[in-house]
């Protein structure tokens, strides 16, 4: 509903509700420990069930070839990976076993 439809009663009863609001703390989620180990998803469930059947093996692996038109900078490329690395958890992700079960642990950001 577009709120140029809503009568001035209207309008007026939504803002008193929307200004009633303001103040209302919001609950966090906890961030959990890095130390921690958490459990797997399903989808990283099967990737670690795959990995049991063919340790080591290329199932998800993708690959690719790039024609540089310049000189590789192996340092600027260091930097620009290990900064990739470093925003998403998800590349610092490792799976192991913890009593027999599959559970994940989270790298710190020094990589």
């Amino acid at each position: 509903m577009r709120l140029a439809a809503l009568t001035a009663g209207q309008r007026q009863a939504l803002e008193q509700r929307l200004i009633g609001r303001e103040g209302t703390e919001l609950e966090t989620i906890p961030r959990r420990a890095r130390t921690d180990a958490a459990p797997l998803s399903f989808a990283q469930e099967r990737l670690w069930f795959f990995d049991q059947l063919h340790p080591n093996g290329a199932l998800y692996n993708v690959p690719l070839v790039l024609r540089l038109r310049a000189p590789l900078r192996a340092p600027v490329l260091e930097r620009a990976l290990n900064e990739i690395v470093r925003r998403h958890e998800t590349l610092r992700t490792r799976f192991e076993a913890q009593d027999g079960k599959p559970v994940q642990r989270i790298a710190g950001e020094a990589v």
